[in-house]
């Protein structure tokens, strides 16, 4: 049985090559940076009860974590109680039965199809 060297893939590039690839990498990681700071802020922030948000503004440190033993995830279960929609003779359509509603038309074109 033949034994398989192996072979690390940057010991055949080029330093040129090599330099590239480190260029492209730093810009994927800026790039991905980039992408997951505003979700990090965005739970981080959401998290805040609304005085301690206030008092972050006003103190210039927007950007503050919260205190673990102040995190509120009532928040999210208020959202969740609001959020709703209109249809056109005004009735209120609330978010569990718009998931509802999903779940059902899901289901059904699965069936169908």
């Amino acid at each position: 049985m033949k034994k398989i060297k192996e072979v690390n893939i940057l010991s055949k590039r080029s330093t040129y090559e090599k330099i590239v690839f480190g260029c492209v990498f730093a810009v994927f990681c800026v790039y991905a940076f980039s992408l997951l700071y505003p979700l990090f802020y965005l739970l981080t922030t959401s998290l805040k009860t609304g005085y301690a948000y206030e008092t972050d503004i006003m103190n210039g440190q927007s950007f503050a974590l919260p205190a673990f033993t102040a995190l509120d995830f009532a928040n999210y279960w208020d959202a969740l109680q609001r959020m709703y929609m209109t249809d056109t003779s005004g009735r209120f359509i609330y978010l569990y039965e718009m998931f509802f509603n999903s779940i059902w038309y899901t289901i059904g074109s699965s069936a169908l199809g």
